[in-house]
């Protein structure tokens, strides 16, 4: 049950991206130039511009743009002219650097990105039918790439199954544990999941099979050591709570119209405290807030403010957040509906310094008060975002895809911490 549940709200993530794609805008992109890859990850090739009737000197990507020379739609935006310059538009302010992670053999596809110590990130997720791992610099420059298939099948005896890696963690020399989970061909039925080990520069050093328990979800501490969190048979969103403990937030029965939001607390060594079922909620009183939590929505992110209490996002048409006391009470439920000319999506939170938090989704970075309230929203084009880190020195990495004709690309763009203030 519970596997096949995860393997609903995977299902529900990957289809809001699908839906994203359809909602982009219609100009034709290009890729963005990329610095050095590695062998495995190669850049992406830039498009041949449309040729124009005189060659004009161009000396700025303004220039270039006012003159009408070909513009690509990603970001940041880069001008190309008939005779191959290319011009890139300037960051906007607070941008540290945006960088794709193309190949040309495989199709590489970020689930989560965890900070390294060493300031950088480490990115797990799958590349054709194999656990695939990352590991990048503060500046985005890729220091080593891993993918396991033939060990997960050769030493875990998992055979006829395609694998995802999607938590990680840096142990305390050094290394690495990965938690993934396998599936048949088809991507329809759930193998079990699985725990890997790495060496800091990523290599194999051992893996185990997770057996699977009834009404518990399967974890990675701060440390790497696994942990079961007792779910009461709901899959969902896990968060560590400031008291040690875990918050799961999801959805009982994800295809029923009779399917509720639920959050679960449990204790540092994963046993039950207390649950909500918010459709309960005496709070709830308009027939809106009503259809966020008691209907058919998907849950994609949980997170903790400083006072204790709970946020939860999710999307429908559009995204939404509700917040919760310490307790899982009900304080406020917020939806936003779909910006002009694009779409909006709450994929993932993280917490900020004044009390509020950043909402990262369909290409853009918004900052919501204590209240759920939009200061701001920022919007760069060209792709989805779905998940969001903040490293130790404040620093904001997103994590998402962008889509170039023929590829579909890894993305992180990479911001100052000062848009909080």
């Amino acid at each position: 049950m519970i596997c096949r549940k995860l393997l609903q709200r995977l299902t529900g993530v990957l289809l809001a991206i699908v839906l994203i794609g359809c909602a982009a805008p219609t100009e034709p992109p290009i890729a963005l130039a990329t610095s050095p890859q590695t062998p495995i990850l190669t850049p992406v090739s830039t498009l041949t511009p449309n040729p124009t009737p005189t060659s004009v000197k161009v000396s700025s990507f303004e220039e270039c743009f006012a003159l009408g020379y070909w513009i690509q739609s990603t970001y940041p935006r880069q001008c190309i002219t008939n005779n191959g310059e290319i011009f890139t538009e300037a960051f906007e302010e607070g941008v540290i650097y945006s960088r794709t992670y193309g190949s040309t053999t495989s199709d590489e596809k970020g689930r989560s990105i965890t900070s390294t110590r060493d300031g950088g990130h480490l990115i797990t997720g799958w590349s054709n039918f194999a656990c695939w791992v990352l590991k990048v610099d503060a500046l985005g420059e890729i220091e080593w790439e891993s993918s396991f298939e033939q060990e997960l099948r050769q030493q875990l005896h998992l055979s006829n199954t395609s694998f995802s890696c999607w938590l990680a963690r840096q142990t305390s020399d050094g290394g690495y544990m990965l938690m993934g989970e396998g599936y048949d061909w088809m991507g329809l039925v759930q193998k079990p999941f699985f725990i890997l080990t790495l060496d800091n520069e990523g290599n194999w050093v051992s893996g185990q099979v997770i057996a699977e328990k009834a009404g518990k979800i399967p974890f990675l501490d701060r440390d790497g050591n696994l942990i079961q969190l007792t779910s009461a048979g709901i899959p969902g969103e896990v968060t560590e709570a400031i008291d040690g403990g875990y918050m799961i937030a999801g959805k009982y029965t994800e295809n029923s119209p009779d399917s509720s939001i639920h959050m679960i607390k449990t204790d540092e060594n994963g046993n039950y405290v207390w649950d909500r079922n918010l459709c309960l909620d005496k709070n709830i009183q308009q027939a809106s807030d009503e259809d966020v939590i008691c209907s058919y929505n998907h849950v994609l992110d949980v997170i903790q403010l400083q006072d204790g209490s709970f946020v939860i996002t999710g999307i429908d048409n559009g995204a939404w957040s509700i917040k919760t006391d310490v307790n899982g009470n009900i304080e406020w439920i917020q939806t936003y509906p779909p910006e002009a000319g694009g779409s909006r999506y709450g994929y993932a939170l993280i917490p900020s310094p004044d009390g509020g938090y950043l909402m990262s989704g369909g290409g853009t970075l918004s900052k919501m008060d204590s209240a759920g309230n939009t200061q701001w929203s920022r919007t760069y084009r060209g792709g989805a975002f779905t998940a969001i880190e903040q490293r130790p020195n404040g620093e904001i990495t997103i994590m998402g895809r962008i889509s170039f004709p023929g590829s579909d690309d890894l993305w992180l763009l990479a911001i100052d911490s000062t848009i909080l203030k």
